[in-house]
């Protein structure tokens, strides 16, 4: 189902430990992913955003959405599900024929992994460097999570670290577990 959360159980959000851990929480439903792929497509992501992002690895937030460029080639976005749509629709009818638009909504399970220990959890399951001068606050990047494919978004709200993590939506709840696992880890070190 289009927008619907991956987890279906009451619970849709954990915080493990205190203030100084990290908190998940299944965000789903709250974004669309829109993949941009061929040549041009950070000049199409710039040009829907109104500004940006210029290079690989970069996010650009605006009231529509992240725009998130991942390769020279290649982009995505994440908007509201009904941003995402229309979003969709305008770039679709914008496009070159070198470019290909697909809305991948249905397709992904979108988590947030918020708090002063999420870096330290995703490092445990990422082979990526997390500090903040390496992977600083609106930058992205694809790698496996847990064994997984995944796009990580760094996008920090209230000047908490947060990070945003898509993967195949068949793999959302094994994500889940595993990062629990971490968080729970975490604070059996401490």
């Amino acid at each position: 189902m289009k927008g619907m959360p991956v987890l279906q159980s009451p619970l849709l959000a954990v915080a493990c430990g205190n203030e100084n851990s990290a908190r998940l929480e299944d965000v789903t439903g709250q974004f669309g992913l829109i993949h941009i792929q061929g040549e041009g497509a950070l000049d199409l992501l710039a040009q829907a955003s109104g500004d940006g992002p210029h290079k690989p690895g970069d996010v650009f937030a605006n009231s529509s959405g992240l725009f998130v460029a991942l390769r020279p080639d290649v982009g995505v976005v994440l908007a509201s599900p009904a941003a995402a749509e229309a979003l969709s629709s305008r770039l679709s009818t914008t496009a070159g024929e070198q470019l290909i638009i697909v809305d991948m909504t249905h397709g992904f399970g979108l988590l947030a992994l918020a708090g002063p220990s999420a870096a330290s959890v995703l490092s445990r399951l990422c082979g990526l460097n997390f500090n903040a001068r390496a992977f600083p606050n609106w930058h992205a990047a694809q790698t496996s999570l847990a064994k997984v494919r995944a796009l990580i978004v760094r996008a920090d709200t209230g000047g908490v670290c947060r990070y945003l993590l898509a993967v195949d939506r068949s793999h959302a709840v094994y994500v889940w577990e595993t990062l629990v696992d971490a968080v729970q880890e975490i604070l059996a070190d401490r």
